[in-house]
């Protein structure tokens, strides 16, 4: 009769931590969220930053390519960008750029 307690003991708190393993499974973030990946916006402003040098000719500036972009300026009809050395450097908006105008952080 001992044995058959035991089992029986031995069952429930298996189930008890099945069931506590299983909800803490179900507390966390669905599989399919997809919260963590960068919006279409946050792809371009992070390009525009580390590829200003491609977006135009730069003869002579060596130190923009020393420096690290911080803050990107959008504007109707222009792309400033600022660096970490207080230099900035200022191209053309292209048309195929889709931000809004506005001041973004260079992640």
């Amino acid at each position: 009769m001992r044995r058959f307690r035991k089992g029986k003991l031995r069952l429930f708190l298996i189930g008890i931590v099945g069931n506590l393993l299983m909800l803490g499974c179900q507390a966390s973030s669905p599989p399919h969220s997809f919260s963590s990946f960068p919006t279409k916006d946050q792809q371009d402003i992070l390009f525009i930053c580390n590829n200003i040098h491609a977006l135009s000719e730069l003869p002579g500036r060596s130190f923009i390519k020393s420096a690290r972009p911080e803050i990107l300026e959008i504007t109707d009809s222009t792309i400033t960008v600022y660096f970490s050395n207080d230099y900035t450097h200022t191209v053309g908006r292209d048309p195929s750029v889709t931000i809004a105008p506005g001041t973004y952080r260079c992640l």
